[in-house]
């Protein structure tokens, strides 16, 4: 809405002459699972739309918009007769094979993409994403099983909210939700912990080898997250996770966290054991922007499996 105006929801599809874009973002998938890697070759999205519309394509790939690959096709349709439509898209980029590049598809593990578009027809029209969207790809290495974590969504915001709440402190002070990252001076804290998981049952063994947080974030600066791993009730070495800034929001990136262990300076073993959690802290007070803990996921290799109880008759 443009300074002392107001417009009515359906009337147009400009604001002062100044097209209303849209953006439309699916979530991520990582189909070879957050410890391995894929080939995507082609996305298929279907549409439905009654105006028309100047469309964008980008895909995401482990949390990089690559907007090299971007593909931009026109779409038309009768504001009165919807049409739903299937686009094929093909996925790839360079990579350099010897001396040569040499194009193939896209190689990583998560996968997502952006459409964005505007309404050029001027109609105010209506477009949406339908169920079959797929894509094709081809496991190149599969990660190794993996159990998620009943973590549930950690959000650190600064903005302006409809509601507001106010929390009262020792003394005669309330503090505002969501109106600073400190309370007289003193930072607020950023503090979870997991549940625990025995992925080989409560008798067998477990190695577990690597971590995987998955976070949306926008700080402009960098920040650090402290992590440290609770194997059977005892706390391992903390662990550092540094956050990047960034200058655009990052959706879902994957943070990969090892968890073997340096001994005499030269050996390095993962964890064994049954249980595991962790909790995860904040180091020092939030930036600005958003810091979202989407989920976490915990890759292990099993050593010995539970045995099945037998009743004595």
């Amino acid at each position: 809405m443009a300074d002392q105006a107001l417009m009515r929801f359906g009337s147009a599809a400009q604001d002062l002459a100044v097209d209303i874009d849209f953006v439309l973002e699916p979530n991520a998938v990582a189909p070879a699972g957050v410890g391995g890697e894929a080939l995507f070759v082609n996305c298929y999205i279907v549409i439905t739309y009654n105006a028309g519309f100047e469309l964008t394509f980008t895909p995401r790939l482990d949390g990089e918009l690559l907007i090299d690959e971007s593909t931009t096709f026109t779409v038309m349709a009768a504001r009165a007769a919807p049409v739903t439509e299937r686009f094929e898209f093909g996925l790839g980029r360079d990579y350099l094979v010897g001396a040569a590049a040499q194009r193939q598809g896209l190689r990583g593990t998560w996968f997502s993409f952006r459409l964005t578009g505007r309404d050029i027809s001027q109609l105010c029209g209506v477009i949406e994403i339908l169920e079959g969207t797929e894509i094709e790809y081809e496991v190149v290495r599969e990660g190794l099983p993996f159990r998620d974590f009943s973590i549930g969504e950690l959000v650190a915001v600064e903005r302006e909210r409809f509601s507001r709440f106010y929390f009262g402190e020792q003394g005669d002070s309330l503090m505002l939700y969501g109106s600073g990252r400190d309370d007289a001076a003193v930072p607020v804290d950023l503090f979870a912990q997991t549940n625990k998981v025995a992925p080989a049952g409560v008798g067998g063994e477990c190695i577990f080898t690597n971590l995987y947080l998955i976070i949306t974030h926008n700080g402009s600066s960098d920040y650090t997250l402290l992590l440290t791993p609770i194997l059977d009730n005892d706390e391992l070495p903390q662990l550092a996770v540094t956050i990047p800034g960034v200058s655009k929001p990052t959706v879902a990136e994957v943070f990969e966290v090892g968890l073997a262990e340096t001994f005499a300076g030269v050996q390095t073993h993962a964890p064994r054991g049954v249980w595991f959690s962790f909790k995860i802290q904040g180091d020092g007070t939030l930036p600005d922007g958003d810091l979202i803990i989407e989920g976490a996921s915990l890759e292990y290799e099993v050593v010995r499996e539970t045995q099945e109880a037998q009743n004595a008759s």
